[in-house]
């Protein structure tokens, strides 16, 4: 054979054994057309790696046989067994691929599937190559490397595919199985299966590795498995798609981890939404016990596509929204008040206009869900929330301006997004905390301005204290047509009613684990705590020796994986029922899925003698469990997510009642007349107590159209 000859054979064997592969790992890495198209070949950066041993083994190999050397035989089939072995498994990958990559070649968009196999068939080649030069030298057995290095190739990548066919098969039991094979299929993915896999099954694709032993080809479909769910996931890890690691470079792949399996980034929802604007201005009254705050917010979509911002905010208890403005056009809109399912109808019907509504609606007690839509991409929409808000009595002399702050939100907000706040009272204000100026206005106000960070508002939330006169009554007439609301100053001492704390034990709730042993070591009155583990764990609290035994239990436990909450809410209920007077007191993280039937907690917490449900998050995010609850008045939330968990126990005692007690008549002489925001806050009141005397809510619409307030029979829409 000549010398020519030789290289034009390597010429043939360099394009399809080193050329064709670096460029079809580049065309996929940064296009990502199969990963999108039909499955992620490359769902890593070891897989990466081990792909790139096909062009580097097959240049060694090359080298070897234009310069070949006696020395450099075993080493060149070691290499040589690594790159068939890796070619035989990425062919067996795309073998489902095969048909369609071959129809495709003939339009030049298939090639990257057939690579493998022209891969395969080079180190096929290149192998007889190199047992005709072991019989030029005679060497004795150096095939035997050849057949290792084979096996090593293939069984690089073959823990990852065994672990993508065991989830395949759990999956089949959860899907098609009775009770008990889908709980034992459960239970196996917890332990075997890999929720990686699941992820991107889950967000629609799939990983090459996931076709081994299942019917999905040509004319299959490629989206996720109906068992595949966002639950389920939840359950496994704990975490919703917005908490699993997300892609850092442009192929999706992030570069510290090379084993793992990164979780696609979720398509749905909020990619790009962040609040770039917030400014929080108002006045307190300290003697009248009244404020009135207006929270301006610009939100922001840098994303690709349209998208709606939703959120839930906590307000200050007995708060009532009484103000809403939205610019449209450069130009405020006001809101109108009407009944809830009007307003929320209005809205509706105008998001399928695409126009420019704002929908404000209660969301269980002293919460609003704030909704705006569109929001376009690559702009904006700027709103204002008017809140009428009672103040907190710390002392006869001393009170406490209450903010409001965000429990759930689909947008981002970063530490560098500053909350304005900018509060004027004629009493003195004062707020320990970084970045607070002081001032005089020119009719004699105090002036308190401050800068938070996005994430501060809730350690402030309770912070700002307003000086006052000893004042107990105080009276404010909305017009000469009614009666005046007199309000009068009552004892609020803090009343600590025998408790029961439930636990969440998921993941999420490992960053404040410590917090919340804090909490407590320093309970008053708890009586037990349950904890929503693999199963509900009961822990007797009520000796000074069980509380030490179970603190002691409690800090040998890492929380982990997503934990069934309302089983736990369930046996917890049956506890304090047998307990008179009564609350439970829930502590957890966000509540993105529920793990069993929320229905089940309907008709116990919807009982007269029911216990109450002091709802505890401690941290933004979703609680499907209290947002399916229907409005029940034994449902109240002390949010922990900020880092005033010294005061828990005080809130907690403090949440059933306000420190004026409202109701219409004719003022003393002595009375302090507030402002007309103090009807608004008794307006509130009286629909709650109407509710609770059963009284129909239609009938209630009016109380609320006349006040402008948003209660739970009433919203707020603005419409363009």
């Amino acid at each position: 054979m000549t010398e020519p000859a030789k290289k034009e054979k390597y010429v043939a064997q360099t394009i399809l054994g080193v050329v064709f592969p670096v460029l079809a790992a580049s065309i996929e890495l940064t296009t990502g057309f199969c990963r999108d198209t039909f499955f992620d070949p490359l769902p890593n950066i070891w897989s990466c790696q081990v792909f790139a041993l096909i062009p580097i083994a097959n240049t060694m190999v090359l080298y070897g046989l234009a310069h070949p050397t006696e020395k450099s035989l075993p080493r060149l089939m070691l290499a040589n067994g690594i790159s068939i072995g890796v070619s035989a498994y990425f062919s067996l990958t795309f073998v489902t691929l095969l048909p369609l990559s071959m129809l495709g070649s003939l339009i030049g968009i298939g090639l990257c599937g057939l690579t493998p196999f022209f891969a395969l068939v080079c180190a096929c080649r290149l192998r007889t190559r190199l047992l005709k030069m072991r019989s030029n030298y005679e060497i004795s057995s150096p095939e035997r490397l050849g057949s290792l290095g084979g096996i090593a190739g293939f069984l690089l990548l073959l823990p990852i595919g065994l672990s993508a066919l065991t989830t395949d098969v759990t999956l089949n039991w959860i899907e098609n199985g009775n009770v008990e094979f889908r709980e034992k299929g459960v239970r196996w993915l917890e332990n075997y299966g890999s929720t990686s896999v699941l992820a991107h099954l889950a967000a629609g694709r799939r990983i090459g590795y996931y076709s081994w032993g299942s019917s999905y080809g040509l004319f299959d479909n490629w989206n996720g498995r109906s068992s595949v769910t966002p639950e389920l996931l939840y359950r496994l890890t704990g975490r919703s798609f917005p908490q699993l690691d997300q892609p850092t470079w442009r192929s999706g792949r992030p570069l510290w981890n090379p084993f793992k399996i990164y979780t696609p980034a979720p398509r749905r929802g909020t990619e790009g939404l962040s609040l770039s604007e917030s400014v929080i201005d108002g006045w307190a009254d300290g003697d009248g016990m009244v404020g009135y705050l207006e929270w301006t917010m610009v939100v922001r979509n840098d994303g690709s596509r349209t998208q709606e911002a939703v959120s839930t905010i906590q307000l200050p208890k007995g708060a009532t929204v009484s103000r809403v403005t939205l610019w449209v056009n450069g130009e405020e809109r006001e809101a109108a008040f009407a009944a809830k399912a009007k307003v929320t109808e209005a809205y509706q019907r105008v998001v399928r206009r695409k126009r420019d509504p704002i929908l404000i609606t209660t969301d269980g007690l002293d919460r609003i869900q704030v909704r705006c839509f569109p929001v376009l991409s690559r702009d904006h929409m700027r709103f204002r929330i008017g809140i009428s808000l009672p103040l907190e009595l710390e002392s006869p002399t001393r009170a406490v301006l209450p903010l409001p702050f965000f429990v759930d939100r689909n947008f981002s907000l970063a530490d560098k997004t500053k909350h304005h706040l900018w509060i004027e009272s004629r009493g003195t204000l004062d707020l320990p905390a970084k970045n607070v100026a002081a001032s005089l206005t020119r009719d004699g106000k105090n002036r308190l301005e401050a800068r938070i960070s996005g994430s501060e508002l809730p350690n402030i939330a309770s912070a700002i204290k307003v000086s006052r006169q000893d004042i107990s009554t105080v009276w404010n007439a909305w017009d000469e047509t009614e009666l005046p609301v007199v309000g009068t100053l009552k004892d609020t001492a803090p009343g600590h009613q025998p408790a029961v704390v439930v636990l969440d034990g998921s993941w999420a709730m490992r960053s404040r684990w410590d917090e919340v042993l804090g909490l407590l070591e320093n309970a008053p009155h708890v009586r037990r705590v349950f904890l929503a583990n693999k199963d509900v764990q009961e822990f007797e609290f009520d000796t000074p020796e069980s509380r030490t035994r179970t603190l002691q239990s409690l800090r040998k436990f890492e929380p982990n994986r997503g934990r069934d909450n309302v089983t736990a809410l369930r046996t917890a209920w049956s506890t304090a029922s047998r307990i008179a007077d009564s609350r439970i007191i829930w502590i957890h993280a966000p509540q993105p899925y529920a793990l069993s039937t929320i229905a089940t907690l309907w008709r116990p917490f919807n009982r007269s003698d029911a216990p109450g449900l002091i709802d505890a998050p401690m941290m933004v995010g979703p609680n499907v469990v209290v947002d399916e609850l229907p409005q029940l008045k034994s449902v109240h939330s002390v949010p922990l997510i900020g880092k005033d968990s010294n005061n828990f126990w005080k809130r907690v005692a403090r949440i059933e009642t306000l420190p004026v007690e409202l109701v219409q008549g004719s003022p003393p002489a002595h009375a302090y007349q507030a402002s007309r925001h103090l009807t608004r806050i008794w307006a509130l009141q009286h629909i709650h107590q109407e509710l609770d005397k059963g009284k129909e809510w239609d009938d209630l619409v009016p109380i609320a159209e006349r006040y402008r307030i948003v209660s739970p029979v009433s919203g707020a829409v603005v419409l363009e």
